[in-house]
């Protein structure tokens, strides 16, 4: 559907389109909170390990605690998007179109300082959500742009 055509709708389309929309949105937005929770968890469960296993199993070692900080930062920003997205907000929406490939380009760069290479299932999934929750956002554009008359 064009964005002009919505005002032509009758009250009652307008109702079922925003209703469709809102349910993209909050699917959305219940992505991008897993995907930015899984972010945190990796950043957390990482800064808890001990420094053999670290030195035997991870590829650049070094590079670590900046990927480490960065994995918590965007994060808990996707979180914060995510939340502002189910809340409907045009800002909270403009800004995880920004936040969520920041995700997907930490992903592969903690794939990359894990393995040593940047393809692995980390990354993959990443790369599935961001195409997920880019689609799901786009569609639940008109719950976003055009606000619900209230009484």
């Amino acid at each position: 559907m064009a964005w002009r055509d919505f005002d032509e709708l009758s009250p009652d389309e307008q109702r079922l389109v925003r209703s469709k929309a809102r349910a993209f949105i909050f699917f959305a937005s219940i992505l991008m909170m897993i995907f930015g929770f899984s972010n945190v968890y990796e950043g957390i469960a990482w800064l808890i390990k001990d420094d053999e296993f670290i030195s035997t199993n991870i590829a650049y070692p070094s590079n670590l605690t900046p990927t480490i900080v960065l994995s918590l930062m965007l994060g808990g920003f996707e979180m914060f998007c995510a939340l502002g997205t189910i809340r409907l907000s045009y800002t909270a929406w403009r800004t995880s179109f920004f936040a969520t490939p920041l995700l997907l380009v930490q992903a592969l760069i903690s794939t990359f300082v894990f393995r040593g290479w940047f393809l692995g299932f980390g990354s993959y999934t990443a790369l599935a959500l961001t195409a997920l929750i880019f689609i799901l956002l786009y569609l639940g554009r008109t719950a976003v742009l055009y606000k619900e008359e209230t009484n």
